[in-house]
């Protein structure tokens, strides 16, 4: 290897001193077409006809329901995407310096997928400078040994770690606001996070991973979530989530338990509600758009979904809803609520790995720390005004799919110190769909059948005798 030059494969390519515009200082100094491993040469690839894949399968019409396309109505409606909003959490970029380094190679259109692959396997990392095109199928390539559906709960999580490793290893270029690559998607929440960095004129890249949920992001803003309880009138448009922020329309199950117990309760009408960990503020609209809770409180120890909760109220017209940054109940002190929903994430973090990024909140929308759950049943109680009701929205997901050998309730709440001033009143459970579910995921089925669960907890009043846990 020559200080500056990659030789991989035949080709050599320089790596340019300087970073500007949109990346063209990365060229190849051998214009001539690379081969493949069987000896044949590389074409540049055409671009497919409108409405039809590279695979030569036209992609299916979405079939507008009652005469009017909603997604396309929806884009059409959504709002712009906010300027730089400080503050916000953020994927790391990689800065143009650290893309000069000699473990990265150029991926343009006159390279072999497979010689990229086999360097980034190799612990090398790749820059894509040429086309949209190249970066999802060099991802593909990437991460095709890992299509084998798991067997267990530690296969999985092996795998998860090395498609993330080998995902990072793979970078897209990012200047002006945009991918700066050929036929890119948009991706309209780069301004809103990295607004800043453009101003200065600065290009860097970001891993591949990343800049699909960038773009997906994007286009769940635009054209939204439609779930089946918020129909016109409850919702006069559909939810729209901010970056970074975990929302999803499936399943549903555990929110329909919820609105299920708030519609058959029975005694005083619910007059303060806290929506603890609040996301997307799905749990806050059910509050107010259909159990009609006049107060309610909504936290998340995310930045971004704060941001994004508080837009969602104000475009759905949901008034006297306060919205706080909170780890757990940090910023509640001396508050206290007729009603606490919480809906945590149903699969526990796993252990860090050496070569994975730092964590950030980020992460928290999808996997519970083991700290999560003793924290909550410590603060509870304190949470709830006299004959209070604490709703817990969560599943047995971690314990069918072998990811814990306990309930996480069981185990933390055994050992909570509040545990006398709460009791548990009942747990309502429903199975998933679960043959659709199969069809979907290919996943075999477990002794323990996944399902939804809501536990209700209430404050124990003086004298309450404890309600033992059992199974």
């Amino acid at each position: 290897m020559t200080d500056g030059l990659h030789c991989r494969g035949g080709a050599l390519v320089l790596l340019a001193t300087s970073f500007a515009g949109h990346f063209k200082p990365w060229t190849s100094i051998v214009p001539t077409p690379t081969f493949s491993a069987s000896g044949s040469e590389r074409h540049p690839r055409p671009s497919a006809p409108p409405g039809v894949r590279r695979s030569g399968r036209r992609f299916p019409k979405r079939r507008p329901r009652g005469g009017v396309d909603v997604v396309a109505e929806a884009r059409r409606q959504a709002p712009p995407a906010p300027g730089f909003l400080k503050g916000l959490v953020r994927p790391d970029v990689v800065v143009e310096e650290e893309l000069e380094a000699d473990d990265v190679m150029v991926l343009d259109r006159q390279s072999d997928y497979q010689d990229v692959v086999r360097w980034v396997m190799a612990g090398g990392r790749a820059l894509v400078v040429d086309h949209w095109r190249d970066l999802e199928q060099c991802r593909a390539a990437l991460l095709k040994p890992f299509r084998k559906t798991p067997a267990d709960a530690q296969e999985a999580e092996q795998q998860r770690r090395e498609k993330k490793q080998l995902s990072d290893r793979l970078l897209g270029p990012v200047a002006s606001g945009q991918i700066a690559l050929q036929g890119a998607p948009p991706a309209e929440f780069l301004r809103s996070l990295y607004g800043d960095l453009f101003e200065d004129g600065s290009s860097f890249a970001l891993p591949s991973g990343v800049l699909l949920g960038l773009v997906n992001a994007w286009q769940y803003f635009q054209g939204g979530l439609r779930f089946p309880f918020f129909k016109p009138p409850v919702l006069s448009g559909p939810v729209r989530p901010f970056y970074g922020v975990y929302a999803s329309p499936y399943p549903v199950t555990h929110l329909e338990l919820l609105i299920e117990w708030l519609q058959n309760r029975s005694g005083h009408r619910l007059q303060t509600a806290l929506d603890l960990g609040t996301g997307c503020g799905v749990v806050t609209l059910i509050l107010r758009k259909i159990a009609g809770v006049p107060s309610i409180v909504a936290t998340d120890v995310n930045p971004n979904a704060v941001y994004g909760a508080r837009e969602e109220f104000r475009r759905q017209g949901v008034n006297h809803v306060e919205v706080l940054r909170s780890d757990l109940f940090g910023e509640l002190q001396g508050r206290r609520f007729d009603l606490v929903v919480f809906n945590p994430p149903w699969l526990p973090l796993p252990k860090a790995d050496s070569e994975e990024p730092k964590r950030t909140v980020l992460d928290g929308g999808n996997f519970y720390p083991e700290e999560l759950f003793p924290l909550l049943f410590d603060g509870l109680p304190s949470m709830l005004n006299p004959g209070g009701v604490a709703l817990l929205l969560f599943s047995n997901h971690a314990v069918s799919r072998g990811y814990v050998d306990e309930h996480p309730f069981h185990s933390a709440f055994s050992r909570s110190r509040s545990k006398n001033a709460l009791h548990i009143r009942e747990v309502f459970t429903r199975e998933f769909d679960l043959e659709g579910r199969r069809r979907r995921t290919g996943r075999p089925s477990s002794e323990i059948e996944p399902c939804a669960e809501l536990w209700e907890f209430r404050r124990a009043e003086k004298g309450h005798f404890l309600c033992a846990l059992s199974g």
